[in-house]
């Protein structure tokens, strides 16, 4: 889900120093399937289906990186690159929307949350953020948070650009699954029933514990747990370490 708006997130994204990228932030509207959009090949038929039951009342909006370069030379190749994926709720408006993916793709690219900790080092906005859209380009409240977060080259998409990535999404998209287990893990523990081992909290800042076996969504919530966890930690830990002893006494035997 993407994050609030609110004074702490816009002044985060604005802390992150200006890139040269050029970002598109695309709303699709409502879908029928969330699997259909999923452009993951290796997606279990059971977690698509878990997932279409969970959000199939969601709007879907997309921020692309657009590389420029390639556009201005005529290329239909590796144009695009998916940042960010947001099911949003379609009681909001679409212009929140589009501005609350903005954020989500700036803080949290790869479905990690930076709002209750300090914005990395390695962060970054774009120089430039299109919309598909001339209303939406031009619309006082976008226009107005889009300058509380540092970003003023705002404009609507060229005709080309959208023909391109509507038309041939395969071919011009860079070979990244926007629903990759990386990009958003948050949608696969919830489809599969994870947890949070202590408050029972779903989203986006839920992270496996290194032995795989269980989900926290804080550090203090695995603090909490750890007493009740260790014996199945410790027994998780012993098996891994055993298959890697095995693995490294296969490679030492095959020299």
């Amino acid at each position: 889900m993407p994050p609030t708006l609110n004074s702490k997130a816009l002044a985060a994204v604005k802390s992150f120093p200006e890139s040269d990228k050029t970002y598109l932030v695309f709303g699709k509207g409502t879908i029928h399937s969330v699997s259909q959009i999923f452009q993951d090949p290796g997606l279990p038929d059971e977690v698509a289906q878990d997932i279409d039951a969970k959000f199939q009342d969601k709007l879907v909006y997309r921020v692309f990186e657009v590389d420029m370069i390639r556009v201005k030379w005529g290329e239909t190749h590796n144009v695009f690159r998916s940042v960010r994926v947001v099911l949003c709720s379609a009681e909001d408006s679409h212009e929140k929307n589009l501005l609350s993916t903005f954020v989500a793709a700036c803080l949290e690219p790869e479905g990690k949350t930076y709002l209750d900790t300090p914005a990395p080092a390695d962060g970054s906005r774009p120089k430039k953020v299109l919309f598909a859209t001339s209303p939406c380009a031009k619309h006082p409240q976008i226009r107005t948070f889009m300058a509380m977060m540092g970003c003023k080259d705002i404009d609507v998409a060229d005709s080309t650009v959208l023909q391109l990535l509507e038309q041939q999404p395969k071919t011009a998209m860079k070979k990244v699954s926007p629903f990759s287990k990386k990009a958003t893990p948050h949608l696969y523990d919830h489809a599969a029933g994870n947890q949070c081992g202590k408050c029972g909290k779903v989203g986006p800042s839920l992270k496996k514990c290194s032995c795989g076996k269980a989900y926290y969504c804080s550090k203090e919530c695995q603090a909490d747990q750890r007493r009740s966890h260790r014996a199945d930690h410790n027994k998780a830990m012993k098996k891994d370490n055993k298959k890697s002893s095995k693995k490294m006494a296969n490679k030492k035997s095959s020299k």
